[in-house]
C-alpha cells in the first residue's frame, strides 16, 4: 500500500504517490520530498482533520495533504 502525498495550490508539483519502507516523520517527508526551505517553513501537512507536527509519524496507507499557508500583511 502507498502514501498518497496530494499537494495543494502552489504544493501541486509535489504530489505523488511513494512506497515508504517504513514509517517517517514528518519533517523527513519534506526532506524526502524535497521541498524547498522557504515553503518548508510556511508548510501544513494534514492526515484526516488533523494538522500534524514535524514529529508525527507518516506510514504507507495514509493520505497526506500538503497546503501553504502563508503569512505576513
Amino acid at each position: 500500500m502507498l502514501t498518497k502525498i496530494i499537494g495543494m495550490g502552489v504544493m501541486k508539483p509535489f504530489s505523488r504517490e511513494i512506497d515508504l519502507q517504513h514509517s517517517i516523520l514528518v519533517h523527513e517527508l519534506v526532506k524526502l520530498l524535497q521541498i524547498p526551505a522557504n515553503l518548508a517553513e510556511e508548510l501544513l501537512v494534514v492526515r484526516g482533520h488533523h494538522l500534524l507536527t514535524d514529529e508525527e509519524q507518516i506510514m504507507n496507507g495514509d493520505e497526506i495533504f500538503l497546503y501553504l499557508a502563508v503569512m505576513g500583511g
